[in-house]
């Protein structure tokens, strides 16, 4: 094994691709897709980071990860979320109802705040949105919630990374 760090991440809107290259930057490594997860043998990392995102209360390919971390226990598993909402109770509370006890230990989950990119997403992402946006209108037509969901926005910022990078870099 080596002491090298690798990144994987998946990304749909182009947030957690954003934050993943700024990582890899800090770092001086390479930021993998998760398409490419082949590409190079994870298991010779000895610190794992994955990027994802928090989609309706769930985190894209968590599944992948949560398979995987029995056979990681001699590494480092750092998990990164970007999403739409700031980070908080409600987002930590989403964050955390993905995991068991058990995996919740065994990963280094940090949130990042993302936004919503229309013009990126998909039809059915996009009609889900529209319902959340009606419901939120019917339900607080005047909350900042309301306000933000009606258009594309960019919470994004490289500042929000010092966390994530200091622990991935700290060898902890």
């Amino acid at each position: 094994m080596t002491n090298q760090t690798v990144i994987l991440y998946v990304s749909k809107t182009g947030f957690t691709q954003r934050y993943a290259q700024w990582l890899a930057q800090w770092l001086n490594v390479n930021a993998l897709p998760f398409s490419r997860k082949n590409a190079r043998k994870i298991e010779d990392s000895a610190t794992i980071v994955f990027g994802s995102s928090l989609h309706a209360g769930k985190i894209r390919k968590a599944q992948w990860i949560k398979r995987r971390l029995p056979g990681w226990q001699d590494k480092r598993i750092v998990l990164f979320v970007t999403g739409a909402m700031p980070d908080g109770p409600d987002a930590q509370n989403a964050l955390r109802q993905n995991f068991t006890d058990v995996q919740w230990r065994a990963v280094k989950v940090f949130y990042l705040p993302g936004g919503l990119c229309y013009e990126r997403m998909g039809w059915l992402d996009r009609a889900m949105m529209a319902g959340f946006r009606s419901f939120l209108q019917k339900k607080e037509p005047d909350s900042e919630a309301a306000r933000m969901v009606a258009h594309s926005f960019d919470l994004s910022d490289p500042g929000a990374i010092d966390g994530l990078a200091r622990y991935c870099g700290s060898g902890k």
